[in-house]
């Protein structure tokens, strides 16, 4: 950040190509600086979105509860935490600045911070439902410009009373990875029935005041991101709900077919159900805490930050049930935003230099230049390229590469539109990345929403997407109202894919191939002056809606691609027709 705004930011993963990259983020920090023209050593300030000591009581006192049986976890867990209790001397010694000069902030006061600075409100309440900090899990604020910023925390849950933590745990007993799959949840539960409610009621109760608690008894947290073998839960979770899924094991479903009952196999049928009582009950504990915060503010708006914003189908029922009248979420909500946030809290929060002005874009990834790329791939001969090829996908002998630079919007555009409707599946790729864990439009693989045989390529053949996972669907503002059926189409979280909302009737044949079997939509409203707008809008009037199905432009478990490069890769290794890098195409002729 400079002046209150900021300047650049991004993950690590975006540059090193490894997904959820725990290494120091050293070509991220390369960038930023870059970018603000900077170097470490005339940096005011540098901030850890944390208090290492404070989270290092938690994870010993923890740790050492389940002593001796959680002894190879008390191992693990110390060979890791003794090294971040040297936080300040690490970042001192690699960023090559005085360590007076680094700070820490609590982990809730940087999700919060970021939440509200980037928002459009002058005073707003604050919710951050977390997996755990230091020691906070649940955290209701309230935030205010009014006589310099200021952020007043009401109440708190601690930890082990974790929703966060919870929804992680029933991610990897649904089979999933964490961190990053816990929208894997609300997807499965789209094809389930909540006939488990009343067992998973025993595992969160919530309080009449809207508070919750956790019983422990089924959890082991401790275990959260260690080796394989140990799972965040106890046997008193399988007694009650069955045995946990080999993640080995494919879930088969009947995307066709209505929401519940889909299952081609009782298995997956027990585990659909399963993660959709899940999300009755976790989407009831969210909406309890929404009307506790709403009471004792008193406000009209709220921002929501935290793991558990990260879970589409909560953040779509807050913007249909939910007692506040304006929802925000940033666009990283999630445990990268809190690094932002930290700086947020410095910079706008202590220093009282005021925070970035509203509205916040997400676009503050590093932006490249196409033109030594476009040289290279006119010299790449597709014949070499069958050694890398994504396992599944062929390249027809003979294949040739038309690559063509247009310094004519329009006529790029335009060209576009004709591959997008004669069904092709185009790479999209414009200026900056953002800071999001989506594409949101700027890194998006984009095909007709009507066209579910270019949609299937682009699952099965491109980005390997399981077929229970919805993709996004790119909406031009003019065109939202036909589409979302919401009160308000132009919420903060729509704009950013952050909700799964119904889609409207009449507009449900038109955008078939991006409908989830429970008819929600995950939306992508641009409204700015952006390349996407402008090829939404030529979309539109060639079709009659300016929407497209929009994919994160990655193949599946891999990080979305920043670079040219990286663009390139994806495209060679798989069945996309077309990739379009800023003002340059690049099409594959078949033989």
């Amino acid at each position: 950040m400079a002046d209150g705004q900021v300047v650049a930011a991004a993950a690590e993963e975006r540059f090193t190509r490894q997904k959820h990259d725990p290494s120091f983020p050293r070509f991220a920090v390369e960038y930023c600086l870059d970018q603000a023209g900077a170097k470490a050593c005339e940096l005011d300030a540098v901030v850890f979105y944390e208090e290492p000591q404070s989270r290092f009581t938690r994870v010993l006192t923890t740790t050492m509860a389940g002593f001796p049986q959680s002894w190879p976890l008390f191992v693990g867990n110390m060979k890791t935490w003794l090294s971040r209790l040297w936080t300040r001397n690490e970042l001192s010694k690699k960023l090559d600045v005085h360590p007076a000069l680094v700070s820490f902030v609590s982990h809730g006061q940087s999700h919060a911070a970021q939440a509200f600075c980037t928002s459009p409100f002058d005073e707003a309440a604050v919710l951050i439902v977390d997996t755990a900090g230091e020691w906070a899990s649940t955290a209701l604020y309230s935030a205010s410009r009014a006589n310099g910023l200021t952020l007043q925390e009401y109440e708190r849950i601690d930890y082990p009373h974790s929703l966060g933590l919870v929804q992680q745990a029933f991610a990897v007993y649904l089979g999933f990875r964490v961190p990053g799959w816990e929208a894997g949840i609300s997807d499965l539960a789209a094809f389930g029935r909540p006939t488990y409610v009343d067992q998973l009621r025993k595992l969160i109760s919530i309080r009449e005041d809207g508070s919750y608690r956790v019983d422990p008894s089924y959890f082991r947290f401790d275990r959260l991101n260690q080796a394989p073998f140990d799972r965040p839960f106890t046997p008193a979770l399988t007694a009650l709900l069955g045995p946990a899924r080999d993640a080995r094991v494919a879930l088969q479903f009947d995307t066709l077919k209505p929401a519940s009952g889909s299952a081609t196999d009782t298995e997956s049928q027990r585990l659909a159900d399963i993660a959709a009582s899940f999300q009755v009950v976790l989407e009831e504990a969210v909406l309890g805490l929404c009307k506790r915060i709403h009471q004792v503010s008193g406000s009209s708006a709220l921002c929501l930050a935290g793991a558990v914003a990260t879970n589409p189908s909560v953040v779509g029922r807050i913007l249909q049930e939910g007692p506040f009248e304006h929802l925000y979420l940033p666009p990283e909500p999630g445990e990268g935003g809190g690094a932002l946030g930290a700086a947020m809290h410095v910079g706008a929060f202590e220093s009282k230099t005021g925070a970035t002005s509203a509205p916040y874009s997400p676009f503050v990834g590093k932006e490249y230049d196409e033109s030594r790329d476009a040289a290279a791939i006119r010299h790449a001969d597709p014949k070499y390229w069958v050694r890398f090829l994504k396992h599944g996908c062929k390249q027809p002998d003979g294949m040739t590469l038309d690559v063509r630079t247009h310094e004519n919007p329009d006529e790029l555009i335009a060209c576009i539109v004709d591959d997008l409707q004669a069904g092709k599946v185009v790479g999209w790729f414009q200026g900056r990345f953002a800071f999001s864990p989506s594409g949101l439009g700027r890194r998006s693989i984009l095909a007709d929403p009507s066209n579910q045989a270019a949609v299937q390529r682009l699952r099965d053949e491109v980005v390997g997407q399981p077929a229970f996972r919805p993709f996004g669907l790119a909406i031009a503002e003019e065109d939202a109202a036909k589409v979302v059926d919401v009160k308000d189409h132009t919420a903060w979280p729509l704009r950013w894919m952050q909700a799964a909302v119904p889609v409207a009737e009449e507009a449900a044949g038109a955008v078939s191939a991006a409908v989830h079997v429970n008819a929600t939509i995950r939306p992508l409203i641009c409204g700015d002056d952006s390349a996407t707008h402008a090829l939404l809008k030529a979309w539109g009037a060639r079709s009659g809606l300016a929407a497209l199905v929009c994919a994160d432009f990655n193949e599946y478990n891999y990080p979305i691609v920043g670079s040219p490069a990286d663009a390139l890769i994806v495209f060679a290794r798989t069945e996309m027709e077309t990739v379009v890098i800023n003002n340059l195409v690049v099409r594959k002729v078949q033989p």
